[in-house]
């Protein structure tokens, strides 16, 4: 069996394309993380801005009394 250079490059190519998909795999799961973390950042960041209401009207309520 003799394999020509058009062979070779060929399976060259294919396990290039092979890699390039894995690493763009791992960058779309980056990517997700990236976006559920932002989802849980910006639901903390709301809870912290509750919680400061809270305290505030409670403060002003002590104060009254």
């Amino acid at each position: 069996m003799c394999i020509s250079n058009q062979e070779i490059e060929i399976e060259r190519l294919k396990t290039t394309v092979i890699a390039l998909n894995a690493k763009a795999s791992v960058v779309d799961d980056h990517k997700d993380d990236v976006d559920k973390h932002k989802v849980r950042h910006d639901e903390h960041v709301s809870a912290r801005e509750s919680l400061h209401v809270q305290i505030t009207e409670t403060r002003e309520t002590v104060r009254v009394q």
